[in-house]
């Protein structure tokens, strides 16, 4: 042990367990489902941090290759999602060749149809191995500096979109996905614990306006179609009682003659739903057709 130590001196300080004669390997097996794990690789070397992200994503892909086997009451998992910050680390575009870098483009190829989902963040995707980056399903692009926009890993956003990504604001994303004929800007909600009472203020302002907005816009539309009731009914010369009996739609209803009057009578005058429920506004939508119809 004491060689093994001088031997590899830093390069791979933190990836022993000096105590244990069986070391303390990540506990992948006991991994359940709905669990979140969080592995910190920062006190690793590159050369650490790359053998610890391929003994986790190696251990991940057998637990899914060996569950897909099994029926499906008996599978553990339905898929697993492996978040990895910046990605370009472990699947470099350079031609440097290492059983990660295979095993990441294997995931890359065929991950979907085992369970296993690879999100990976980077801040340059030219970075990325061309292959790995090739068969991502699903692409978000923040704010880049137009040199890197023009490698072609973008070359699926046009030179006037790259001019727009160039200054996104913060929160602010590009997205492709197969679902869309064509890049889609998208925003993260704001976290809610960044908002000060002011803010929340702010914001319930804004939404009690929108309410009022859409309420008047509501009552605008519903003038609207009481105005047409009352043109058709004086171009027409009708009254309630000679529509009630000449519509058996609406004593097909099974609408009393009385409410229909008295219904007939508030349209006409206040240009409102008496009360607003399902059997008076089946009646009023009868009552405009047979008005349309009627010669």
């Amino acid at each position: 042990m004491r060689l093994l130590r001088v031997t590899t001196q830093d390069r791979l300080r933190g990836l022993f367990s000096y105590d244990s004669p069986h070391g303390k390997d990540l506990p992948i097996e006991k991994l359940k489902s709905g669990d979140l794990w969080v592995i910190d690789i920062q006190g690793l070397n590159d050369k650490g941090k790359r053998i610890v992200f391929y003994n986790v994503i190696d251990r991940l892909a057998r637990i899914l290759e060996e569950d897909k086997v099994k029926s499906q009451q008996q599978r553990r998992f339905d898929s697993i999602m492996v978040f990895v910050d910046e990605l370009n680390k472990f699947a470099p575009s350079r031609s440097i060749d290492s059983p990660l870098k295979q095993r990441i483009v294997d995931i890359a190829a065929r991950g979907r149809s085992i369970g296993l989902v690879l999100i990976g963040a980077q801040q340059f995707a030219s970075g990325v191995e061309r292959e790995v980056y090739g068969n991502t399903a699903t692409q978000l692009v923040g704010r880049s500096e137009v040199a890197e926009l023009r490698d072609s890993t973008y070359a699926w956003i046009s030179r006037d979109l790259q001019y727009l990504v160039a200054s996104l604001p913060k929160g602010k994303l590009l997205l492709r996905h197969s679902l869309f004929t064509r890049p889609l800007i998208i925003e993260f909600p704001r976290p809610i614990f960044t908002y000060t009472e002011s803010d929340i203020d702010r914001l319930l302002s804004e939404a009690a306006a929108r309410e009022e907005k859409i309420e008047q816009f509501q009552r605008r539309k519903g003038e609207k179609i009481f105005d047409s009731l009352v043109e058709l009914v004086k171009s027409k010369n009708l009254t309630s009682i000679k529509i009630y009996n000449e519509c058996q739609d609406l004593r097909r209803l099974g609408i009393g003659k009385q409410a229909f009057e008295r219904w007939f009578k508030h349209w006409m005058s206040k240009k409102a739903y008496e009360k607003g429920h399902s059997g008076e506004r089946n009646a009023f939508n009868i009552t405009m057709q047979f008005l349309k119809k009627h010669e």
